[in-house]
């Protein structure tokens, strides 16, 4: 498989930026769900993370080589991380409801949620 791998179905999405065998889940967190005028993801935001992962998940700003449009960011000062998908104007924000997936060592290794 290669990565990032980004699946998104009617159903779900989900997104692994590395191998995630035998990660860890942090269920229930609360996402802000960027939609474009055709229904696809096109950015997510994780307000609160060290509080809603009990400071379990560490978010390093990255940019993928798998184009330009992949890329996370995080403020430290606001708390906030923000995975842009790809370009694309918004049409729609939804709250939703996630799980992350961690590694050993606390890194993000992907989310899902049922869309």
């Amino acid at each position: 498989m290669e990565y990032p791998n980004i699946v998104e179905n009617g159903k779900t999405f989900s997104i692994q930026f590395k191998p995630s065998e035998g990660a860890h889940k942090i269920e229930n967190i609360d996402l802000m769900v960027d939609l474009d005028s055709l229904g696809e993801t096109i950015g997510i935001e994780l307000l609160d993370m060290m509080d809603q992962t009990k400071s379990k998940c560490i978010v390093n700003d990255f940019h993928f080589s798998k184009g330009d449009e992949l890329s996370i960011s995080y403020d430290p000062e606001c708390d906030a991380a923000y995975i842009a998908v790809k370009t694309g104007k918004i049409n729609k924000t939804l709250n939703k409801k996630g799980t992350i997936f961690t590694g050993s060592k606390k890194e993000f290794l992907g989310l899902a949620f049922e869309k």
